[in-house]
């Protein structure tokens, strides 16, 4: 009964898409117009490409990180040109930093080069930008400032205390004290040497210039500006590595357009490949012009896909620019099955029923390939990640494209060229073309004979090239040779062997250092920064809601609060920036009422001590506080998998607590791909397994590959080839 039903089945779908390829041969020109006019048309859609890249796109929408990221936004106001505070930031900001080291690779911590380090600072402090607006304008114009001053990270390697604690050797590690405050130092000397936790030398210095975000536009043109001069300064003893905020997104963007060039050299490689291997020896039969028809309908796919895609407002990510290497190998792949198709049809039929016959076997079989590929995309099209949707989004129409076009468009093409060889007409110029034989009697150059003749294929090994041909008898004869079999079988299991092994070392991760070209100024920045400087992160405990911050309970929770976090070994236990804890050991300091517990907060927020705490406390209009937050610091952790961890063992510790608190750090935005990716992955196979099995559980899709086997005694004898090239292959040789 299942039997009969795939019977029926097989031959419904296949009478159908007999009939339409039928169709299409009786009207092959009006197609390929249409076809090509429309994805020109919709290739238009070009103009409101909307280029978006950054490495947010490979983070997940909505995640836990991004929703606190927007809580902190509404609950704290930051104004970064007058109190200016790193911790502060719900991002990276905008910055220009540079790493300073000795080109003979020795200590930077020697006086006699503080004269060029000085000129570095002076150079960049004085860089100068230029806006219609505002006109000519310097860095500090629109540096981000702390007590009227600017910020820069780092500056205090200038000081007359520095100078003169280098001088003696007393430059404490990893802290140091400086104007009364204790500094993480290792943030600003990197590669350094310690005896007794004291410098003894170093291998390089970091200064990061701070810029306003409120003035977004301004800062962007000067972080240009600042490129522009570091990477021309040169020194006789010294090297510069730089970076701004937005260093990794250019060099991200430089990638994909390098891809442009690779994506011409794969574009030629591929008409040059399928052109060599559709070529043959017989100028008739030649099938070197359907390749480039291929190659051809594959590119308009891509054209017309990218603009409809556009026009429906999906952003062009930087993953999206290696989609149309994937979509050539799927339609290289497509136009080899019908060919194939084509060259298993009787030539003593006529070129519409032949197109039909092919439409029947390789058209279903196409179809079936193109579904399973398109329900693998629509899949990533739901994905948490915006760079897995977007790219899903313009591959799977892609592959929709590239499908039509070769139900349409390239069945056109292979409709004129059928017809061109039932003319007996020459492949390149379109003239009548004698056969072999007659050049032969007439006497005329083996040139002439290899260039000008030829005539209709009778069979599949006539057309078939050299490439096509050989190398499917070379495997057969393989894979049937006893010894072969048994080397294939200890190969496959050596491979199976490393496979295994390779997959129980998996480890998730992401190195920025990947996405960029080695010959990046921001990959040897960033490789610097990596492995000379301290990569703690400080990370915020946000008090969302009011609670009366003057009685003792609530001092406690928050003190619990602090301690459970800290127990994390990867958390130091002698930072914390806590307004709390600063203002009950402040002389100011009074709880005794509400009123002059906020007038005594207020005033020591206005004090040089309190002033670092000042973006951690924010009041409404009738001075009651609404939020604060306090902070800690974690160890320098590099490792993806290590970092994901740490932050969700603090989440974890936050969520004991019985405050309405949440951490944050802008890092998180960046870590939260690593809790996602694995559930999504599981997600996306749970959707498209079952439809894949409900596919291949189909009848039709076995058509392709159940044909009608010949008698014997019907077989017609194999006429003898008249051209060179055309030899068929004697098995029992």
């Amino acid at each position: 009964m299942l039997y009969e039903l795939q019977q029926k089945v097989e031959n419904v779908c296949g009478h159908v898409f007999e009939k339409y390829g039928r169709f299409i041969a009786r009207h092959p020109m009006k197609v390929i117009l249409m076809v090509v006019f429309i994805d020109i048309g919709l290739g238009v859609g070009l103009l409101r490409l909307d280029i978006e890249s950054g490495l947010e796109q490979y983070t997940p929408t909505d995640s836990t990180a991004s929703k606190n990221r927007e809580q902190i936004r509404k609950l704290f106001i930051v104004n970064g040109s007058e109190n200016f505070y790193q911790q502060s930031l719900t991002d990276l900001g905008f910055y220009g930093s540079v790493i300073i080291e000795r080109k003979d690779g020795e200590n930077i911590l020697d006086s006699s080069l503080w004269g060029d380090i000085s000129t570095i600072y002076n150079i960049i402090n004085t860089t100068a930008a230029y806006d219609s607006t505002i006109g000519s304008f310097t860095y500090t114009d629109i540096c981000a400032k702390r007590f009227s001053s600017c910020v820069v990270e780092g500056d205090l390697i200038f000081s007359a205390s520095f100078m003169a604690d280098m001088g003696s050797g007393t430059i404490s590690f990893p802290t140091y004290v400086y104007q009364g405050e204790t500094v993480y130092i290792n943030r600003i000397i990197g590669g350094a040497k310690v005896s007794l936790n004291m410098t003894t030398s170093a291998k390089a210095l970091k200064l990061k210039f701070n810029l306003e975000s409120e003035r977004s536009s301004l800062s962007r043109i000067w972080e240009v500006a600042f490129l522009k001069k570091v990477s021309e300064y040169s020194n006789n003893k010294l090297k510069i590595k730089y970076a701004y905020s937005d260093s990794l997104t250019e060099e991200l963007s430089k990638q994909v357009s390098g891809d442009i060039v690779f994506f011409s050299v794969t574009f030629t490689l591929m008409i040059m490949f399928s052109s060599i291997a559709l070529m043959s020896g017989n100028c008739v039969a030649n099938r070197y012009n359907i390749s480039f028809a291929g190659i051809l309908g594959t590119g308009l796919a891509i054209v017309g896909s990218f603009g409809l895609v556009s026009l429906c407002g999906a952003k062009f990510v930087d993953i999206v620019g290696v989609m149309p290497f994937l979509i050539l190998g799927i339609g290289v792949d497509d136009m080899f099955m019908l060919l194939s198709g084509l060259a298993d049809t009787s030539t003593n039929e006529s070129v519409e029923t032949r197109i039909g016959q092919t439409m029947r076997t390789s058209g279903i079989s196409v179809t079936i390939t193109s579904i399973t590929d398109v329900i693998a995309f629509c899949a990533g099209a739901a994905s948490v990640f915006p760079s897995v949707r977007y790219f899903s989004w313009y591959t799977g129409c892609a592959i929709l494209f590239c499908y039509l076009n070769y139900m349409t468009y390239f069945i056109g093409c292979m409709t004129i060229n059928e017809k061109r060889v039932e003319k007996n007409l020459h492949f390149f110029t379109c003239m009548p073309t004698k056969t072999r034989t007659d050049m032969e009697k007439a006497e005329q150059s083996k040139c002439k004979i290899f260039c000008c003749t030829g005539s209709p294929h009778k069979s599949r090994d006539e057309i078939e090239g050299p490439i096509e041909k050989y190398p499917k008898k070379l495997v057969k004869r393989i894979v049937l040779f006893k010894p072969a079999q048994i080397i294939i079988g200890i190969l496959f299991a050596i491979y199976l062997g490393c496979s295994i092994w390779g997959a129980s070392g998996f480890r998730e991760g992401l190195d920025l250092r990947d996405l960029v070209g080695k010959d990046s100024y921001y990959y040897d920045f960033y490789d610097t920064d990596q492995n000379l400087f301290s990569q703690s992160l400080i990370v915020s405990l946000n008090i969302e809601s009011d609670i009366d911050y003057r009685l003792e309970s609530s001092f406690n929770k928050m003190s619990s609060l602090v301690t459970n976090v800290q127990k994390d070994s990867q958390v130091f236990d002698d930072f914390l920036l806590s307004w709390i804890h600063a203002y009950r050991s402040s002389a100011v300091f009074d709880n005794t009422s509400d009123a002059l517990f906020i007038n005594g907060l207020q005033s020591f927020l206005s004090t040089a001590q309190g002033n670092v705490y000042v973006n951690d406390v924010m009041f409404d209009a009738s001075n009651t506080i609404v939020a604060s937050r306090i902070h800690i610091m974690t160890d320098s952790i590099t490792s993806s998998t290590s970092q994901t961890d740490l932050m969700v063992r603090i989440r974890e510790s936050v969520e004991f607590s019985d405050l309405p608190v949440f951490a944050y750090a802008p890092s998180f935005i960046y870590f939260e791909q690593y809790v996602q990716i694995v559930p999504q992955t599981l997600q996306t196979l749970a959707h498209i397994g079952p439809q894949y099995r409900e596919l291949n559980a189909c009848p039709a899709n076995t058509v392709s590959f159940q044909r009608e086997p010949h008698k014997p005694e019907e077989r017609l004898p194999e006429p003898k080839p008249d051209y060179p090239g055309s030899e068929t292959y004697d098995e029992g040789k």
